[in-house]
């Protein structure tokens, strides 16, 4: 599983890069990644 210091170090890549606007995806698909209902689902694995 990814944590909060992977992801802090894939936001500070993108800033480095000027990749700003990739940073909201990153994090919307963190929140999602970690929802138990949606892992459960099996929608997403």
């Amino acid at each position: 599983s990814l944590n909060y210091s992977t992801i802090l170090q894939l936001y500070l890549f993108c800033r480095k890069l000027g990749k700003d606007s990739e940073v909201p995806y990153i994090q919307a698909f963190m929140a999602l990644s970690q929802n138990p209902k949606i892992r459960q689902s099996g929608r997403m694995r």
